[in-house]
């Protein structure tokens, strides 16, 4: 380690002290004021540096942490997880999608507006790098929103800190990095706790919560980033304290689903799916079929993301 890199973890050491000082001040400074503790807890500052907080201290144990960015599939091999099955498309799943579209149809985010809004992009962003899929992908976590709403608030989390995380079990360094999207369904009341403190450890039985990662680097083959998303599905897995979890991997276009299934003493299994496109490759342009369908098994799996996996009444069956 170099001697800039020495006094950069030295700085950020110092700095996540002096801001849990400063956190610690503020709580002891409302209760004084004789503010409750459920007031206490829901304090927009305070809320906001313990926001900061988390994000540093994220930093400093990334030094001693697998990154999540850093992992391929040797070190799935060392946690013990490997993949039990496959998963392909119902012969239904395509007009049972398009049936959905009625869902939140009179909302902002119908599922016209986000197939013309995705048309948009399409001839306005090129598909180059991780940064232009965040436009696509922030689509349709907006329409899953307005589909869902009826039966529960939807909590989006962008970059979602996940701080070192020990693997029980496992003889290997603890999980520490960040997730691209964490959909989190839960009740109105408790949205608003999330929407002020996002933390996966607030989490009870009865809230579900899907991610997404983004493929990231100059590989555009999409299975290759599934060890990566495996990993934050995992570290996000145990700090909320889930067996098991859905997730998906995607470059905005092309998207592959997973279920993992953690076990008690370390390991685990995960299903993955066939890659299901947005943009056929034997067409032209967005399908409105296609966006129907990614936006439904999103919206179904964010709901249903802790539950085994049922052929019956899910868009896939086994392959």
């Amino acid at each position: 380690m170099s001697g800039a890199q020495k006094r950069s973890g030295v700085e950020l050491t110092v700095a996540v002290l002096a801001l849990k000082n400063l956190v610690e001040k503020q709580r002891q400074d409302l209760a004084l004021q004789g503010v409750s503790e459920d007031e206490v807890e829901n304090a927009a500052e305070l809320n906001q540096l313990e926001i900061a907080l988390r994000f540093l201290q994220s930093k400093v144990d990334d030094s001693q942490a697998y990154s999540f960015s850093g992992v391929a599939e040797d070190h799935l091999v060392k946690m013990g997880i490997s993949c039990s099955g496959l998963l392909e498309l119902k012969p239904d799943a395509v007009a049972r999608s398009v049936e959905a579209d009625a869902l939140g149809g009179d909302g902002l985010w119908s599922a016209d507006r986000l197939y013309r809004h995705l048309q948009f992009l399409d001839g306005l962003v090129p598909q180059r790098n991780e940064a232009s899929a965040r436009p696509w992908i922030d689509a349709y976590f907006y329409r899953v929103a307005t589909m869902t709403r009826s039966s529960s608030n939807m909590v989006l989390n962008v970059e979602q800190v996940v701080p070192s995380v020990p693997m029980s079990g496992q003889s290997l360094p603890p999980l520490s990095g960040y997730v691209g999207w964490t959909a989190i369904a839960t009740t109105a009341e408790k949205s608003k706790l999330f929407l002020r403190r996002p933390s996966l450890r607030d989490l009870e039985s009865e809230d579900s919560v899907f991610f997404v990662s983004e493929a990231k680097g100059p590989n555009k083959d999409l299975v290759t980033h599934i060890p990566q998303a495996l990993f934050e599905m995992c570290g996000c897995a145990r700090l909320a304290g889930k067996t098991s979890i859905r997730g998906a991997v995607t470059n905005g276009v092309e998207w592959i689903f997973l279920i993992l299934t953690l076990g008690n003493s370390g390991g685990g299994t995960y299903i993955q799916s066939d890659i299901v496109h947005n943009i056929p490759t034997f067409t032209k342009g967005v399908s409105a079929q296609g966006t129907s369908l990614i936006s439904s098994i999103i919206a179904y799996w964010m709901i249903h993301s802790h539950e085994e996996f049922n052929a019956d009444s899910d868009y896939f069956t086994y392959a």
